[in-house]
């Protein structure tokens, strides 16, 4: 044994097998899972000058006692593994069924996931979920077996704005009908305006926002959608979320 024996293996620390953990975990403690992926991923950028390491960017090995980059500056073995386990873990996806599946496992202090335009079986596919009464997933692909009320057709996202460094959005369309995710990145509550273009719109609209700083569902019956175009504004709070529905509203 030796911390740096053997390039690292007789005592280094490998960031793979926590990836291999952390998917593993998922089905069973979301929590862990979780941990694993935060702790893995925090110490690139905790000290960089310090550890020899790069923000985002695995290396290959770390001392086992001092944990600095011993190895690769980045290696090519261990981005794929954490998008796998971020992936097929922490989002839930199954690809091995048909049609692929989606498992809902959001850890406890986790109040949304977003993904957006992951290929799967030659589609590019988004999905969010979010913690509501139940864990709830919106999808833009027949591909996921998720709620037929909760399916869609195309993201739209491109399209929708949000304004702030740290607010994000994913907005899916089909016939007749628009959801769209706000989420805060942030520890502390944000205010944002989230802005859709005019030929997303209808002329008459109900909308739907479920706003988790109140925990509940407020629904507009007559929506004037040029609110939306001029740039609604959402308050999110901490680490939380906001889901607009918005309906064509029958002559």
């Amino acid at each position: 044994y030796g911390p740096d024996h053997g390039e690292g293996l007789l005592g280094g620390v490998w960031g793979g097998p926590t990836f291999w953990f952390a998917a593993a975990a998922a089905a069973f403690n979301a929590e862990f899972m979780a941990h694993a992926l935060t702790a893995s991923f925090k110490h690139y950028a905790q000290d960089p000058r310090r550890y020899n390491t790069v923000p985002g960017q695995f290396s290959e090995w770390l001392h086992g006692e001092t944990l600095n980059n011993d190895g690769m500056m980045l290696s090519p073995w261990f981005p794929p593994k954490y998008l796998w386990a971020g992936m097929e873990g922490a989002a839930g996806l199954e690809i091995t069924s048909r049609p692929p599946k989606l498992h809902r496992r959001l850890p406890p202090g986790w109040s949304w996931l977003g993904v957006r335009n992951l290929m799967v079986r030659g589609h590019d596919v988004s999905w969010f979920t979010v913690r509501l009464e139940q864990l709830t997933t919106y999808a833009n692909s027949s591909q996921l077996e998720i709620n037929a009320d909760r399916q869609y057709d195309v993201d739209i996202t491109n399209d929708v704005c949000v304004g702030g460094d740290h607010a994000m959005s994913i907005a899916l369309r089909r016939n007749g009908a628009l959801a769209i995710l706000v989420g805060n990145t942030l520890d502390r509550t944000v205010t944002t305006s989230l802005s859709v273009p005019e030929h997303h719109l209808f002329e008459r609209c109900t909308l739907r926002l479920y706003d988790s700083l109140v925990g509940e569902w407020r629904e507009s019956d007559d929506f004037d959608p040029s609110r939306m175009h001029d740039g609604f504004p959402v308050q999110v709070s901490r680490h939380g979320f906001c889901v607009l529905e918005i309906c064509e509203k029958e002559s």
